[in-house]
């Protein structure tokens, strides 16, 4: 039987146990580098991390353009982050159940995208579901 959106956190014991440090390094090497994580190469980090108005308009100018995908939007008293991030040049998109209240901030222009999955299927299925919503988004110029 499915999950209530609720209640698909309780059951944690049914998910794959964490990837190993090696098996992390080994995916990470398949994914394509995006023009944000190119940047972020060819910067100190102490600049990065650096604790000051010129660090903190560092930080915000990569933001600018980059593309987030958050699963499950959260309380709609959380909606003051999501226009915060559109301020900042985000491009955030919501993976999250049919009719939850971030679909109406597509039409708001405070994200992007809203892809609606199904979070009362079984664990496997719904991470599937995931995988295959993050995915289409390669080629989606959103």
């Amino acid at each position: 039987s499915g999950q209530q959106p609720a209640d698909m956190f309780v059951s944690t014991s049914t998910l794959p146990g964490a990837m190993a440090p090696k098996e992390r390094s080994r995916a990470a090497v398949d994914l394509t580098p995006t023009a944000t994580f190119q940047m972020l190469q060819q910067i100190p980090r102490e600049l990065l991390e650096q604790h000051s108005e010129e660090g903190q308009a560092l930080r915000q100018q990569l933001l600018r353009g980059a593309t987030i995908a958050v699963i499950c939007s959260g309380p709609k008293d959380k909606k003051s982050i999501y226009q915060r991030a559109a301020e900042l040049g985000v491009k955030v998109v919501v993976i999250d159940f049919t009719h939850s209240w971030a679909e109406e901030m597509v039409a708001e222009d405070i994200i992007a995208k809203f892809i609606p999955i199904d979070f009362t299927a079984d664990n496997e299925v719904l991470f599937q579901q995931v995988l295959a919503a993050i995915r289409s988004l390669e080629e989606d110029p959103l």
